[in-house]
């Protein structure tokens, strides 16, 4: 069965401009979530969910509908408004024990179609749901790339080294309870603590589409 597409072609340069034109910027929303609604969402990890090893096996990726993670929390997601109207919820859940270097969480080629449709990558929201051990923090950076998703990480097949002046915006610590929101076009990277110790942690990736402005 032919996947769906939502995406107008982010090459053409005039979704490219409304993309940009959208920017906005990245923020913190502190204690959110209840110690109840994390269990809850990492237990929706394991229903109906396709286990995944990233190329360094290093980090899992839990793959399953996010459609139905989001209307499972949507009461509590009253900072993002516009969110319920996105007409899917990309993302995923993962475990991991390494630092993710700097990338961008955009869209996908394939999951792209032409000019004419409605749909632009918009914002994500990641949800730390638990770790052990100091879990680093999270950083996102003034840069935005109005493109494919792309990493510095030499294992990935979106390896593209673009990265170059980076400019901090915004660090956070890895905190189970709080959610960071970020444009998908945002260049951002997962640090993980420098001391000599063994940490995992699992979080929550969430990605919404904004309809365009024609």
């Amino acid at each position: 069965m032919a996947t769906v597409k939502f995406i107008a072609d982010i090459n053409d340069p005039l979704v490219k401009k409304e993309i940009e034109a959208n920017y906005q910027p990245s923020f913190l929303v502190e204690n959110l979530f209840t110690e109840q609604d994390l269990n809850t969402m990492w237990h929706m990890a394991f229903i109906d969910s396709k286990p995944k090893l990233t190329g360094n096996q290093s980090i899992v990726t839990i793959n399953r509908p996010m459609d139905i993670v989001y209307q499972a929390m949507k009461d509590k997601f009253d900072f993002l408004p516009g969110a319920e109207l996105s007409p899917t919820v990309g993302g995923n859940f993962f475990i991991s024990s390494c630092e993710y270097s700097v990338h961008t969480d955009s869209t996908m080629e394939t999951n792209v179609g032409d000019s004419t449709l409605e749909w632009l990558p918009w914002r994500n929201v990641l949800i730390p749901l638990w770790h052990n051990n100091n879990a680093g923090t999270f950083t996102t950076y003034k840069n935005r790339y109005a493109d494919y998703a792309m990493t510095d990480t030499k294992y990935s097949v979106y390896n593209r080294s673009v990265f170059e002046n980076l400019e901090v915006e915004n660090t956070w610590d890895w905190k189970p309870g709080n959610a960071f929101v970020f444009d998908t076009m945002q260049a951002h990277i997962s640090n993980m603590p420098t001391e000599n110790q063994y940490t995992l942690k699992g979080g929550l990736f969430l990605k919404f589409l904004r309809r365009r402005t024609k």
